[in-house]
């Protein structure tokens, strides 16, 4: 169910994102950035968020063995696109591990 819900997040954000960022690319970015400090500050904000997310998220790509720098090199130019395929990449890894070669931490919350 999770897997689900992050491939779903994943594909329409990603999709979204596409329709609105196409027109413009990345000049439409620096042009907003550069003529309001409104998204300025959500651009820092989004910084800050991605790396506190990957602070987290690291030490578990290390104990799955997922490989980490493809995602990490990738958010500065997707943002939290990179942090939901690799979401997505660590519960597809879970979901194909048996309950014999399960690792700490890969119970379900609540269960």
């Amino acid at each position: 169910m999770r897997l689900a819900a992050l491939v779903v997040a994943l594909v329409t954000f990603t999709a979204w994102s596409l329709v609105i960022v196409a027109p413009e690319g990345l000049p439409g970015l620096f042009a907003v950035l550069s003529e309001r400090p409104w998204a300025r500050q959500v651009f820092v904000d989004l910084c800050l968020a991605l790396t506190v997310a990957w602070a987290f998220v690291g030490p578990e790509a290390r104990r799955l063995g997922l490989p980490l720098w493809p995602y990490l090199l990738a958010t500065p130019f997707v943002g939290s696109i990179a942090l939901l395929a690799f979401l997505v990449h660590r519960e597809w890894r879970r979901s194909r591990r048996t309950p014999s070669r399960a690792l700490p931490g890969d119970e379900e919350p609540g269960a």
